[in-house]
C-alpha cells in the first residue's frame, strides 16, 4: 500500500502550515536608521531612510547607529503614532518627536537616557527599559 494523505487529515495539515506561514511573516526584524534621503533626510516615515526600505512597525527592533560619519541625519517623529517592538539607540545618536509624535516601544529599550531624550512631548509608552 502506497503512503498517501487521506483528504480527512487535509484541514489539519492546511492549519499547520498557515500557522508555520503565518509565525514567520510576523515575526520581529531588525531594521537600522540610514538617514540622508534628499529632501526627507530626517523622516522617520520615509523609507529609504531604513536598511530595509520599509518604515518600522510594531514588529520592527529599530537600531539607530551613529551616523556622525555618514548621512549626519538623525530621525525625526515630527506627528503621528508610531509603534515599534524595541529600539537601540548609539550613545551619539538620537531621536527627535515632535508635539503631535507618540512614540509606543513595545519591548525594551537600549542605549537611552530618558532625561537626555529629545521630545517636545511625553512618550506614550515605554515597557522595560534598560541602560
Amino acid at each position: 500500500m502506497k503512503n498517501r494523505i487521506s483528504p480527512a487529515h487535509l484541514p489539519a495539515i492546511y492549519t499547520a502550515f498557515l500557522l508555520v506561514l503565518s509565525v514567520n511573516a510576523f515575526s520581529q526584524k531588525t531594521v537600522v536608521w540610514k538617514g540622508g534621503t534628499p529632501g526627507q533626510e530626517t523622516n522617520w516615515h520615509c523609507p529609504k531612510n531604513w536598511s530595509t526600505h520599509t518604515v518600522p512597525d510594531a514588529f520592527a527592533d529599530v537600531v539607530i547607529p551613529d551616523v556622525s560619519t555618514t548621512t549626519r541625519a538623525l530621525p525625526e517623529i515630527r506627528m503621528g503614532k508610531v509603534e515599534i517592538n524595541s529600539l537601540t539607540i548609539a550613545h551619539s545618536a538620537g531621536l527627535s518627536l515632535g508635539e503631535s509624535a507618540q512614540l509606543v516601544v513595545l519591548d525594551n529599550t537600549e542605549g537611552i537616557e530618558i532625561n537626555g531624550f529629545r521630545h517636545n512631548h511625553p512618550l506614550m509608552a515605554i515597557k522595560g527599559v534598560r541602560q
